[in-house]
Formats: C-alpha cells, sequence, structure tokens
C-alpha cells in the first residue's frame, strides 16, 4: 500500500512507523464510543482493482478467507461436480448440472416445467454389423448377415490392390458364405459415370462396378441392398469413386429365391488388397 503524497511524514517517521501509529490510534478510538456514529463513505465497483477482465469477486480455495478474483468457468464449477460432458441447465428453483450421458445417447427435452434427460435411440437406428481393415488378401468375406434389417450398407474406403489393372466388386451369398454368386446375369443393372454422363449396362457379377484403375488407384463406395431378406428381386444402388476423381452410379437388381446372408469383397482378377477399410451396416 502506498502512502498518499498529500501526506508529510514526521520527521525521523517512516511509512510503516506512520501506519502502525494510525491503527493504535483507530484500536483506542473504537474502545470507546468514538466511532459509533461516523458514516464510512460507500465502496463503489469503481474502488476494486482488477487483475485481468471477466472476473467476479469470490472465493474460490477451499474453506473462509479473503475474497478472489474468479473466472466465469471456475464459477460454474460450484455446480456439483463439474466434468467433461457435463450439461448445465435450469431446474425448478436453482442451476443443475446433468452428468454426461453414455456414448449414443441424444440429449431430450421433457417439456416445460421439467429438466432435461439423456436418452437412448430406439427403433429406426443404425447397427454396425462388421467392420475393419481390409487384409492382405484376395477376398474379404462377411457372414451371419441378420434377415432383420430393413436394408444394408456396405462402405469401402481407401481400396487398393497390390496389382495393376483391377477393381473392386461385391458379390452375394444366399448360404452364408459357402459360395458366392459368380453370374454376371443376375446382378443385372445400369451404370453411368461422372465422364459425358455415359450410360450402360452392368458386365460384371458384382453389386456395382467401375472401371480397372493401376495399383496406386484407390476406391471408395457406398452399396445399399434393399429386400435381401428374400427373392425373387433385391434392388441395390452403388456408388464408386476412384482416388483420381471419377464416379460410377449403379441401379440394378440382384436375383436371388433365397435371402442374402453373407457378402464378399474382392477384385476382378488376381492380386490382393493392400489399403482400406470396410464396415457393413443394418437400417432398421
Amino acid at each position: 500500500m502506498a502512502l498518499d503524497t498529500r501526506w508529510k511524514l514526521p520527521q525521523g517517521k517512516t511509512p510503516d512507523a506512520l501506519y502502525d501509529c494510525l491503527f493504535q490510534l483507530v484500536r483506542e478510538l473504537r474502545k470507546g464510543d468514538y466511532l459509533n456514529n461516523i458514516t464510512l463513505p460507500a465502496l463503489s465497483a469503481a474502488d476494486i482493482d482488477f487483475a485481468a477482465t471477466q472476473r467476479v469477486l469470490g472465493r474460490n480455495t477451499t474453506g473462509a478467507g479473503a475474497g478472489e478474483e474468479v473466472t466465469l468457468s471456475q464459477l460454474l464449477d460450484w455446480i456439483g461436480s463439474a466434468a467433461q460432458g457435463d450439461v448445465l441447465y435450469r431446474g425448478s428453483s436453482a442451476w443443475a448440472r446433468l452428468a454426461a450421458g453414455t456414448s449414443g445417447q441424444f440429449l431430450q427435452t421433457q417439456g416445460t416445467g421439467a429438466n432435461p434427460q439423456w436418452a437412448t435411440v430406439s427403433g429406426g437406428g443404425i447397427t454396425t454389423i462388421a467392420s475393419g481393415s481390409l487384409p492382405a488378401a484376395t477376398t474379404q468375406p462377411l457372414t451371419d448377415i441378420p434377415a432383420t434389417y430393413a436394408y444394408l450398407i456396405l462402405k469401402l474406403t481407401g481400396a487398393s490392390s497390390n496389382t495393376g489393372t483391377r477393381q473392386p466388386l461385391v458379390r452375394a451369398s444366399t448360404d452364408n458364405g459357402s459360395s458366392y454368386d459368380s453370374t454376371a446375369a443376375n446382378y443385372a443393372g445400369t451404370i453411368y459415370n461422372s465422364i459425358g454422363l455415359a450410360l450402360g449396362n452392368t458386365t460384371l457379377a458384382s453389386l456395382g462396378e467401375s472401371a480397372d484403375g493401376a495399383a496406386s488407384v484407390t476406391w471408395d463406395a457406398t452399396i445399399n441392398l434393399f429386400g435381401y431378406q428374400s427373392g425373387p428381386e433385391m434392388t441395390y444402388l452403388s456408388r464408386f469413386r476412384t482416388s483420381v476423381g471419377i464416379e460410377y452410379h449403379i441401379r440394378g437388381t440382384y436375383r436371388s429365391t433365397s435371402a442374402v446372408n453373407a457378402l464378399q469383397i474382392l477384385w476382378n482378377g488376381s492380386g490382393n488388397f493392400d489399403a482400406g477399410t470396410y464396415a457393413l451396416y443394418g437400417v432398421s
């Protein structure tokens, strides 16, 4: 605390010594009734100095003690045991903390006069049936596909071959992978690409096709298969995109009298996968 420059120190007295004298004087005055009728000036906001902006007066340190500068984040942490993922909401009489829910839940309002809550999606969702990295092998089988979904979605990302002049294919099985249908006529469809929108018929035994590419080319693909639970015809919609920017869109019909319960990802010739991932989803 600095001494007001308007004060003149008595000869030989330091500021600390003067403060000690004033303190002793006030203490003696308080022993009597001298100060009871003195009105002290009101303290305004301008009389308080803060070390930084966006601060309030409070005490964040545990236990009783002097006031401190408190940030808004510290102030909000006073509402319960704050943790990452928590949500602050207004209760019936005070602000409250809703602890983080479990992965996949959503925040659900219960209307006026009720607190929000975490809820789990019931029905109409997407379930991951199988996913992973494509193996260093010629094929990737996906078996034991339940017949309980409305339709299937197969996604390929960054698929590439260690052999040139190849493209990825996807074939269907009705005997859970004991064999896969290699008859091109059973996958009849139409195809067009992003280069001049060329329209034609599919020629390969696959739920979608594109064009052969060099070993350096990668493919992304999305295949939707509808009505896979029974025959005689199942509709598929496919989109293949190469790393050189060409897209292929296919709409076709897979012909089978039995349900599809397995799929096989492969190349249209020899060679192994050397990169890429897959994911098969069931949509309710």
